[in-house]
């Protein structure tokens, strides 16, 4: 799949957040050479593997916002996080989709995502520059492994 075809299918598939995540997986798996079970990008918490040490669990989890300001902080649903990172996602309004992780100039220093899990509930907290729409939808990916699992 060229990225000409993922643009053209992601245009077709804005109507809902659903059917945007199924044609992400589906190019994301066609890219790495996988089938489309590969990647679940699932809003359930689930177990996903091993940490690097063996031992501690793994969890991943997608969540999906719609129409959220350019400066926000989003409830992750998960607790008693120890390690978190994000593996990937998407935003996007009328005219702009950007991927997440996301890397802009230097021009763009006041834009950024962070996670913040010393309270509970976990938060993802992201703020866009000058010139970006005033609401954005979209979906993260994250995993994270959770104290004394």
């Amino acid at each position: 799949m060229t990225f000409k075809d993922l643009s053209k299918k992601l245009k077709a598939s804005v109507q809902t957040l659903p059917n945007l995540i199924n044609v992400l997986a589906d190019a994301f798996n066609e890219i790495e050479g996988g089938s489309s079970g590969d990647i679940n990008y699932s809003t359930e918490e689930h177990v996903i593997g091993k940490w690097i040490d063996g031992t501690t669990d793994l969890y991943e989890k997608t969540v999906t916002f719609n129409n959220v300001s350019i400066e926000n902080s989003i409830n992750l649903g998960v607790s008693s996080v120890s390690m978190i990172f994000l593996e990937d996602g998407l935003f996007y309004s009328e005219t702009t989709y950007t991927t997440v992780p996301y890397v802009h100039g230097v021009a763009a220093l006041n834009e950024g995502g962070y996670f913040q899990i010393g309270d509970n509930p976990v938060t993802w907290n992201f703020r866009f520059g000058e010139n970006a729409p005033t609401t954005i939808s979209g979906f993260i990916r994250f995993r994270y492994t959770k104290i004394n699992s």
